[in-house]
């Protein structure tokens, strides 16, 4: 990875000698693996400097370490302390240092929904030709992205990295630092309201991808989005043009589309995951991957848990777990992916509250009612504010049958005995609900 005295342009004190070899870097003492390099963070309740004998134990050789901070006298003697002003400014430092001894291809993504669905697809189609390393799980804030690019093995040819938000100048911060070659805006929703108050300034966030972006012109982004409209790069929009993403087919486990003169297959449901699909396969053919190879792994890729994730439930009903997160555009794409499933008796939805939407969030959580059309015949509703939810459908569509409770168990009982294998059952929620739970419920 590096040794310690390629980090002498951080350090307060002279490591031009130091030939120790670092292998890996964490700011969790836990985490840390043999020959590692901690950095202890300050948080609002924990202070990293006191976890050090923890990751001693665990196998850190080195620590950056807050000059204002005393020098413990119990670490091994051999042990290197790198004094520094602050740790997290040094940990970036490292990271960006790291990043161009590297020197892969960066693409960033970001966007309100579907930033990790796009990842997942764009590693499976680029890592058959390429040597690519990707965020894992949900690492994509001022802490993850660093950790994700110390990760990279030193031959990584590409990197994708996931860069999220909750205000301004977060992504700035992080394109900065990552200095992608490439830029994905998936899309610009409703996620974060509480804290930037419009739609316009979650674009302007959004946008903040570019601060550390190569060429303005390697920005791909959602062209049916008015809030980007202008935005130098490359839009990508659903039509009837040969450039354009137009759906051919959508079955019960996967969707077809044409784009860019070629027919591709999705083994996932959701028309809105062409798009997703649309960005990964602009940015391989730039890097060269060819049509054949393109369609060839597509189907072959593996989402992470929580999006639309299948089981078989009780009785060999069909569950799908998109319970990771929500805001009201991904709850209202959900929605009309199960209703445009066909062959099911019953289409249950469970949808739980939809967190940090401001101050709209009433009238945000009626208009999710929109999108259910007749062919759903249950909605379970979860949680303080899905009580709009379930308020609106017994007002506007009272032949769906509607439950409001509190509990998961409560959930899980009332559905119960609707289960069969002509019933679909899909969860949807904030994360903070853990509506997953009741899909642990009904699993057979």
């Amino acid at each position: 990875m590096f040794t310690l005295k390629e980090l002498n342009f951080i350090s307060e004190n002279n490591l031009s000698h130091n030939e120790t070899l670092i292998s890996n870097v964490a700011i969790d003492g836990r985490k840390i693996q043999p020959n590692g390099l901690y950095v202890p963070i300050k948080g609002a309740n924990n202070d990293g400097h006191d976890f050090l004998q923890q990751a001693i134990q665990n196998g850190a050789v080195a620590s950056l370490w807050e000059n204002e901070v005393p020098i413990p006298n119990n670490a091994p003697k051999d042990f290197t302390f790198i004094q520094v002003q602050s740790t997290y400014h040094a940990f970036h430092q490292i990271a960006t240092y790291y990043r161009e001894k590297v020197n892969p291809i960066v693409i960033g993504i970001t966007g309100s929904n579907g930033k990790t669905t796009t990842k997942d697809i764009l590693y499976t189609i680029l890592s058959p030709s390429l040597i690519t390393h990707k965020t894992e799980g949900n690492l994509n804030n001022h802490y993850g992205v660093p950790l994700t690019l110390l990760s990279m093995p030193l031959n990584t040819e590409v990197a994708v990295i996931e860069m999220g938000m909750s205000g301004l100048r977060e992504i700035e911060e992080l394109s900065t630092l990552s200095k992608p070659d490439y830029a994905i805006i998936t899309n610009i929703g409703e996620s974060h309201l509480l804290q930037l108050k419009t739609r316009e300034n979650i674009a302007k966030a959004k946008l903040e991808i570019t601060s550390g972006l190569k060429n303005k012109s390697s920005l791909f982004y959602d062209g049916d989005e008015i809030l980007l409209a202008g935005t130098e790069g490359t839009p990508l929009k659903f039509g009837l043009h040969s450039n354009e993403i137009q759906i051919i087919k959508q079955t019960n486990n996967s969707i077809s589309f044409s784009f860019s003169d070629d027919i591709y297959e999705l083994p996932i449901i959701g028309k809105h995951h062409a798009k997703n699909a649309a960005y990964a396969i602009s940015i391989a053919k730039e890097l060269g991957v060819k049509s054949e190879n393109i369609k060839k792994h597509l189907f072959n890729i593996q989402v992470t848990g929580m999006r639309m994730e299948p089981f078989i439930g009780i009785k060999q009903s069909l569950l799908l777990n998109d319970a990771y997160n929500a805001s009201p555009i991904s709850m209202k794409g959900a929605i009309k992916t199960i209703g445009d499933l066909t062959g099911y008796q019953n289409k249950i939805l469970i949808l739980g509250d939809m967190l940090e939407l401001g101050d709209n969030e009433e009238q945000l959580h009626r208009s999710i009612v929109s999108s259910i059309n007749d062919t759903i015949t249950h909605v379970f509703s979860m949680g303080e504010k899905s009580k709009w939810i379930h308020d609106e459908i017994k007002k506007t569509l009272p032949n769906i049958l509607s439950s409001h409770s509190f509990s998961h168990e409560e959930v899980a009982k009332q559905i119960l005995p609707l289960l069969s294998e002509n019933t679909v059952v899909m969860a949807k929620a904030s994360r903070g609900m853990n509506l997953d739970k009741v899909i642990e419920l009904l699993k057979q």
